[in-house]
């Protein structure tokens, strides 16, 4: 999260890769995201004043992952506790 105060209409260059996971807010409201340098920088749209920019990276695969992670975990689980009743 960060304040920008620009004189002008224009863009903000983030020194962050604009790869797919990115969400950006500009004074509460979805921005559109630009690639910049070949996708090397993100350029957000800003307008003339002061400017409340809200950034948040979400990767790609970490739900599927999560979720593996979740049904791994409980299977090892039931199979500890089958295990115990069995002998």
């Amino acid at each position: 999260m960060l304040d920008y105060e620009s004189d002008e209409d224009g863009y903000l260059l983030v020194s962050l890769p604009n790869e797919s996971g990115w969400s950006v807010t500009v004074n509460g409201r979805a921005a559109n995201v630009e690639q910049a340098y070949g996708g090397a920088l993100m350029a957000i749209p800003v307008c003339t004043g002061l400017n409340h920019v809200e950034l948040s990276f979400v990767p790609r695969g970490l739900v599927v992952g999560s979720t593996v992670s979740a049904i791994s975990v409980v299977v090892c689980l039931v199979v500890k506790r089958s295990r115990r009743h069995i002998a």
